[in-house]
């Protein structure tokens, strides 16, 4: 015995003072991740971070967008189109608040949410190259593309890098060559719509990049070989109707495509 305490109570003395001490730095490292991206935000400036290669989609989804003309004159509910300028507090440093000590302002950045923080750094347009290479025009009256190049020209900073372009659940009957003056398109949703030609899918075959395509909820995806017939004129295709194309699905539109030949000769 120790100052008439028992070697067994020292032990769970220790213990408890050892618990406590462990909680305590839980504690402290878990403040300190939270406000890490709070002084980040502060101290860090945009001009030293890598600049992403382009900003979020600009979507237009659900605005009874019946016409492409006037695309520029309306704003997207996401993204931000050509030309937008950033908030001036995420821009550059305001020189109105230069007395307040580097602690006070960390303080007030913590107090802040930190989604809110996060949000506002992810729609900086100083991070990106450019400002967008996606546009979402779903759950519109569209019943022509006309215009679409202009449009596209008038929100993005190069509409000749545009890799994804939403036009589901429109009211579009046809594929229009518009589609096929965009090159590097990637992804191409035409879902639910109201097209009826197969032959229209030919002009998509313009596009060598394009790897996802949608066509289901139209006409045309109740035609017979409906998916043999689109996968043939599209041999980027990784993807058709949100189903990955498979080695064999590829295996079989050769082998038709070879029959289909044969029989026009015959």
């Amino acid at each position: 015995m120790l100052m008439g305490i028992t070697r067994w109570q020292a032990l769970l003395l220790r213990d408890a003072a050892f618990g406590s001490l462990q909680q305590a730095i839980s504690v402290a490292y878990v403040n300190l991740q939270a406000s890490m991206p709070a002084i980040k935000a502060v101290s860090t400036s945009p001009k030293k971070q890598a600049k992403l290669p382009a900003g979020p989609p600009l979507d237009y989804c659900f605005m009874d967008i019946g016409s492409l003309k006037n695309l520029s004159e309306l704003k997207p509910v996401n993204g931000f189109v050509k030309g937008h300028a950033a908030p001036p507090q995420l821009n550059k440093p305001s020189t109105a608040n230069a007395s307040v000590t580097k602690p006070t302002a960390i303080a007030e950045a913590s107090a802040k949410p930190m989604q809110q923080l996060q949000t506002a750094a992810a729609l900086t347009p100083l991070q990106f190259e450019l400002n967008s290479q996606a546009i979402k025009l779903a759950s519109n009256p569209l019943t022509s593309l006309a215009g679409l190049q202009e449009a596209a020209a008038a929100v993005l900073d190069e509409p000749a890098e545009l890799r994804w372009l939403d036009l589901s659940q429109c009211k579009l009957t046809n594929i229009q060559d518009e589609l096929t003056r965009f090159p590097k398109l990637q992804m191409l949703y035409l879902h639910a719509n109201q097209i009826t030609k197969l032959s229209d899918v030919k002009k998509l075959g313009k596009l060598s990049g394009l790897q996802k395509l949608t066509l289901h909820g139209n006409p045309i995806a109740e035609l017979p070989h409906y998916k043999l017939q689109v996968l043939s004129c599209m041999p980027s295709l990784r993807e058709l109707d949100f189903v990955a194309v498979s080695k064999l699905d590829r295996d079989t539109v050769s082998v038709w495509t070879k029959a289909q030949r044969g029989g026009r000769k015959a």
